[in-house]
């Protein structure tokens, strides 16, 4: 089975970056930005996993107003995600976590969604041993396949 490679243009996906940081960042709570750092600065995958992971038992908040942006339990989209990271991680941009979320689906460390309450495709993390992914990995990239004939990856219509 083929791998998902990233299909878009920079420019395409620069224009995403600009798009998602005029809605502003987003910070979870509970998860201290200085503590993060020292942990993962310099190993971006475990970074967002941590940060995925994470979002199952913490609220996220905008940055700049510290309004709630979304409960804890709940899965993020694409550019949830790189709002989050761009929080933690202010140098990264969007192409560098789309290439760290295809990277991960590939390896079957994570699986994405359809949500019907946001219509947005959504990120988990897949839990199992390293067969059970193999298996995962398989029939993942089959129903991503069957899933973007169907419909966009994201919200900003990458495929």
């Amino acid at each position: 089975m083929d791998k998902l490679v990233e299909k878009n243009s920079d420019e395409s996906l620069l224009a995403v970056e600009k798009q998602l940081l005029r809605r502003g960042l987003i910070f979870i709570r509970n998860l201290n930005k200085k503590d993060f750092l020292n942990k993962y600065k310099k190993d971006t995958t475990k970074g967002l996993l941590e940060i995925i992971d994470f979002c199952k038992f913490s609220d996220t908040y905008y940055s700049r107003s510290k309004k709630k942006q979304c409960d804890f339990a709940s899965f993020r989209s694409f550019g949830d995600l790189f709002r989050i990271m761009r929080y933690y991680y202010p140098g990264i941009t969007f192409k560098e976590v789309r290439s760290i979320l295809l990277h991960l689906i590939n390896e079957r460390f994570i699986s994405t969604t359809w949500c019907y309450d946001i219509k947005k495709r959504v990120v988990m993390i897949n839990s199992g041993d390293l067969k059970e992914r193999a298996v995962w990995k398989k029939q993942s990239i089959q129903s991503w396949d069957s899933y973007t004939r169907e419909r966009n990856v994201d919200e900003f219509n990458l495929v």
